[in-house]
């Protein structure tokens, strides 16, 4: 379940999975080679939705050459 912190929302990587469309070994690849950054809290990882909004943001502008 997302949580929110002083005004960040955070998703695991279970929910983030979900939202992208991709299993949880395609995140925690992307987490590995550096595509998305993640927050521990209370020994779970969670992903900023800043992070996934940046993720989305920079395919779009690669698809579009930029």
């Amino acid at each position: 379940m997302s949580k929110k912190i002083l005004g960040v929302t955070l998703y695991t990587m279970d929910e983030v999975s979900d939202l992208l469309g991709v299993t949880v070994k395609t995140i925690q690849k992307y987490v590995k080679d550096g595509r998305f950054t993640y927050t521990m809290v209370g020994g779970k990882s969670y992903i900023s939705e800043d992070t996934l909004k940046n993720y989305l943001t920079e395919g779009r502008n690669r698809a579009k050459g930029e």
